[in-house]
């Protein structure tokens, strides 16, 4: 590949060009992880910890719904106690509750599993773009900053250009 350069300052663009595009690389890169970090915390901590603690409530609802239920029940003879039918209703919005708080609780665990997968997928994905940021790019700068240093020196001891004078 050749290439017709006749500005040093096109070089000192392109190198300047190389920097902002590594830099703004490792920065989105970091941003990227950073943000997918909170969501896989967010999920398997702080939510696990909510449904955590809405179980608890949720299976004191569902002990107190069983003893007034069997309350009800040993208070009469009969089979349908007057009264147990909101007793059984409230230990089945109980029992739904509970079962809820677990299969979300589950929910969480997986997901957070299924993230971090993902996310560990996507960074190797990323490794070539990382490699090119951290080393391909940083070398490209400073092969060019050699070039621009010889060029410059070379400008520096060049003679004055001579005017061409026409026959």
């Amino acid at each position: 590949m050749s290439s017709d350069v006749r500005d040093i300052n096109a070089l000192r663009q392109l190198r300047f060009a190389f920097q902002q595009s590594a830099d703004r690389i490792a920065e989105v890169r970091f941003q990227l992880l950073t943000a997918a970090q909170r969501v896989i915390h967010e999920i398997a901590q702080s939510r696990a910890v909510y449904w955590k603690r809405e179980l608890e409530l949720s299976q004191r609802r569902l002990q107190a719904a069983q003893e007034a239920l069997s309350r009800k029940q040993i208070a009469s003879s009969e089979s349908v106690a007057p009264g147990s039918s909101d007793a059984r209703h409230l230990l089945h919005v109980a029992r739904r509750r509970t079962q809820l708080c677990e299969q979300r609780i589950l929910a969480c665990r997986e997901w957070s599993r299924q993230m971090q997968r993902e996310l560990d997928r996507f960074v190797g994905h990323m490794g070539p773009l990382h490699a090119v940021a951290e080393q391909q790019l940083p070398g490209g700068i400073a092969l060019l900053d050699r070039w621009l240093e010889l060029l410059d020196r070379y400008q520096e001891a060049a003679p004055p250009p001579t005017p061409q004078v026409s026959p």
